[in-house]
C-alpha cells in the first residue's frame, strides 16, 4: 500500500472511532448525571430557566444561549426527545474535542494513547469528556489555541489563525458563557514573556468575547451576569457538603503528576 495513503486512512478510521466510542457507551444505558439533562429538558419544555430552577434575582438571562439554540435546532430538525438530545450532546462534544487533534497532530493515534493513559490513572477524567456539557467546547477552543499559539509570535500577522481563534472564542462565549476564563491563557502568555503572542491573543479574545456577547442578544447583561454569577458562586459561605462536586476541595492527583513526569 502506498505510504502516503496510510496516514490518511488512519485519520479516517480515527474519525469514525470518535463516533463509535460514545455510541457504544450510550448503548450501555449511560446518561450524564447533571447539566446535559437539564439543557435537554429546557429545550423540550420550552420554558425559561426561572420556570425550571430556583434562581437568584440577579440572574436575568440564559447563561448558555448558544448551546440551547443548537439543541433547539437539532430538536426541530430531527424531532428527537430529551434522551436523544442528551445523546447528541455527549457524542458531538466528545467528537469536537478529539477531532481537533486530527487537524494538528502528525500521529493523531497518540491522542488516544494519551486519553487511555490518563483514564487509567484518573477515571473521573473519562466522565468529564463524556458529560455532554458545553464547557467541552471551551476545552476544544483552548486545545486549538495550544496548537496554534506559536504562529501568534511570528513577525507577519497570521490573519487566518487570528480569524479562526476569534471565531472559536466567540462561539465558546455564546455556547458556554464564562467569557472571563479567557483571561487565564492571555495572562499565561505575558507571564511566559511571550508579549507579542499575548498582545495578539488579547485583541483576539476581546473581539471574540464581544461577538459572543452580541450573539446572546443581550450583550451588556450577558457579560455582567457572568461575572455576577461567578461572584455569587465563590462569594457564599455554603457548607462544603452542599457544594457541587467541582466546587469542593481538591485533594490533588499525585499519580497523574508522576505519569506525566
Amino acid at each position: 500500500m502506498n505510504q502516503s495513503i496510510v496516514p490518511t486512512l488512519c485519520r479516517y478510521i480515527i474519525a469514525i472511532c470518535l463516533f463509535i466510542v460514545p455510541l457504544k457507551i450510550l448503548e450501555q444505558g449511560y446518561l450524564p448525571a447533571d447539566d446535559a439533562l437539564r439543557h435537554a429538558a429546557k429545550v423540550i419544555s420550552g420554558k425559561s430557566w426561572d420556570q425550571i430552577l430556583v434562581l437568584s434575582d440577579k440572574i436575568k438571562t440564559d447563561t448558555h444561549p448558544g448551546w440551547h439554540s443548537i439543541l433547539e435546532l437539532v430538536h426541530k430538525t430531527t424531532g428527537c426527545d430529551q434522551f436523544g438530545l442528551a445523546g447528541f450532546s455527549v457524542i458531538m462534544l466528545f467528537f469536537i474535542f478529539c477531532f481537533v487533534t486530527l487537524l494538528f497532530l502528525e500521529f493523531p493515534e497518540s491522542w488516544f494513547l494519551a486519553l487511555l493513559t490518563i483514564s487509567l490513572v484518573n477515571d473521573h477524567f473519562v466522565y468529564r469528556i463524556f458529560s455532554g456539557r458545553p464547557y467541552i467546547f471551551t476545552m476544544s477552543a483552548l486545545l486549538c489555541l495550544c496548537f496554534l499559539w506559536p504562529k501568534l509570535k511570528t513577525d507577519r500577522p497570521p490573519y487566518r489563525v487570528l480569524l479562526l481563534l476569534t471565531l472559536l472564542i466567540a462561539l465558546s462565549v455564546w455556547i458556554h458563557g464564562t467569557w472571563y476564563l479567557f483571561i487565564l491563557p492571555v495572562s499565561c502568555f505575558f507571564l511566559a514573556k511571550e508579549y507579542k503572542a499575548g498582545l495578539r491573543l488579547s485583541i483576539v479574545s476581546a473581539i471574540g468575547i464581544i461577538l459572543g456577547a452580541v450573539l446572546s442578544g443581550h450583550p451588556k447583561l450577558f457579560l455582567s451576569q457572568n461575572i455576577t454569577q461567578a461572584l455569587l458562586i465563590f462569594g457564599s459561605n455554603t457548607p462544603q457538603r452542599m457544594l457541587a462536586y467541582e466546587f469542593q476541595p481538591f485533594e490533588g492527583d499525585v499519580l497523574t503528576v508522576i505519569i506525566v513526569c
